[in-house]
Formats: C-alpha cells, structure tokens, sequence
C-alpha cells in the first residue's frame, strides 16, 4: 500500500506542477496624447479589469484569478495555471484543497496533502 501511494505522490507531482491553459486573448487599447512639442501621439497599452499595463510587460494575478498575462505588442494574454489551468481531477479519496492557485489534493479521511 505504501508503494502505491508514493507512486500516485510521484505522478501527481510529475503531472500538475504548473500546468497552463485556458488562455484568452484581447487586442491593444490606444489613446491620444500630446508629446512635449504639442503634437499628437497615439499611446498603446493593455487593460486588464480597468488596470493599464505598457507593452512588454507581465504580471501575475494571485488566487482567485491564477493567471500569467503579458501585453505584447500583438495584445493581451493571460493564461490560467494552476487550479485555473483547467478541469481538476482528484484521485479517489481526495480533494482539491481550495484558496490556492497550486493544485494540491488531500486526502479525504485525514485532510493530509499529497
């Protein structure tokens, strides 16, 4: 029994240590402004929930959201890890531990983490 429960530790820890998906994507926002010499300037930047983030910049957003995103040139990408990442599948007799974004199962009967 033993050995089989170091093997399930050892492929859960293989399998979901930080794993990316559920991506979405939005395209640059622009507003004009005027430089130092009045003329005017178009400024491109990603939004993220009312937030301005300059091109080549990326940033983490903790638990609830779990998400990697970065504004490129090309726009905004965030990317859910983690318990955001996709479905989450404990094995039988475990749980996902929830108000985290690494996914972690415990055990039902004695609320240990595997």
């Amino acid at each position: 029994m033993a050995l089989f429960a170091y093997r399930l530790i050892f492929i859960l820890f293989l399998c979901i240590l930080h794993v990316h998906g559920s991506c979405y994507y939005d395209s640059l926002k622009s507003s004009p402004t005027n430089n130092t010499s009045g003329n005017q300037i178009t400024n491109q930047y990603c939004e993220y929930f009312g937030k301005k983030y300059a091109i080549n910049t990326n940033w983490t957003s903790p638990f609830p959201d779990c998400l990697d995103c970065l504004c490129a040139d090309y726009g905004l990408e965030c990317c859910g890890f983690g318990t955001q990442a996709g479905p989450n599948i404990p094995p039988a007799g475990c749980e996902l531990v929830l108000g985290i974004c690494e996914v972690r199962f415990a055990l039902v009967s004695s609320k240990k983490y595997i």
